[in-house]
């Protein structure tokens, strides 16, 4: 089986179940494994031995450069979740499987993460990002990724500022007020320290009151929300409204 992966290309899938998949299996698996099959695998490898091997921990470093980031389109979130999940070691959900995480493994995870920021394509728009921080932004994970909405915002976040020379953050729940900590030079593992146990409603319309009252130049509105977004007095259509007549008319708003 080892041969005839090495030698036709046979990936995880193609392996039929009767066959055991040792360390040697995975290890032939690894060698030519994409970018996305290897980031839902870490586990796997992990609990199968590959990454005893320094061999395959240079491979993984390699498979993980910002060159091969940018091929996969492997976006900053994906990683982020399988930073969360890898470090767990598969104590998240309902899975079976348990491994003890490798720390060059969470290096090389983290590197990627920062590395998939820079190769983002810039806009050249000047971006006022909105980040919802109410109570209820805080409780469970998002889908499958394993990662809350304050983590996912975190991330989303930096991904853009990083990547756009132009730029304000700023968080909200009933009031709206700027955030210093999210700045091209935040790391990841910093993403979410904005964060400061706020409660309270949602008023995403504070954020057009904020930047109309300031002054705050933008081509983009980015809300990054649970949708509970009208605990003011004015509804956010109308603020923009308000902020397009005042500045500027081609604005647009994405929640």
């Amino acid at each position: 089986m080892v041969d005839a992966i090495r030698k036709f290309g046979l990936t995880h899938e193609m392996i039929p179940a009767n066959i055991t998949r040792t360390e040697k299996v995975w290890e032939a698996l690894f060698e030519k494994m994409p970018v996305g099959a290897t980031i839902r695998n870490l586990g796997n490898l992990t609990d199968k031995g590959v990454f005893k091997n320094n061999r395959y921990l240079d491979m993984l470093e390699q498979r993980f450069s910002k060159e091969t980031l940018k091929k996969a389109y492997t976006h900053p979130v994906v990683l982020a979740s399988a930073l969360k999940v890898y470090e767990a070691g598969g104590n998240l959900g309902q899975s079976k499987l348990r491994w003890t995480a490798v720390p060059r493994v969470e290096d090389i995870l983290t590197q990627a993460i920062e590395d998939s920021f820079e190769i983002l394509e810039p806009t050249g728009k000047t971006f006022f990002y909105a980040l919802d921080v109410s109570g209820s932004m805080t409780g469970g994970n998002v889908g499958n990724l394993w990662l809350t909405p304050i983590e996912i915002e975190g991330v989303m976040a930096l991904a853009s500022i990083k990547s756009e020379k132009n730029y304000f953050v700023g968080g909200f729940n009933t009031q709206f007020e700027p955030i210093a900590s999210l700045r091209k030079s935040t790391s990841f593992k910093n993403a979410t320290k904005f964060y400061n146990g706020s409660f309270g409603g949602t008023d995403a319309s504070s954020a057009y009151t904020y930047a109309i009252k300031n002054s705050v130049q933008a081509d983009v509105f980015v809300f990054f929300t649970d949708s509970e977004s009208w605990a003011g007095r004015t509804h956010t259509s109308q603020a923009l409204t308000d902020y397009r007549k005042k500045f500027n008319p081609n604005a647009k708003a994405i929640y």
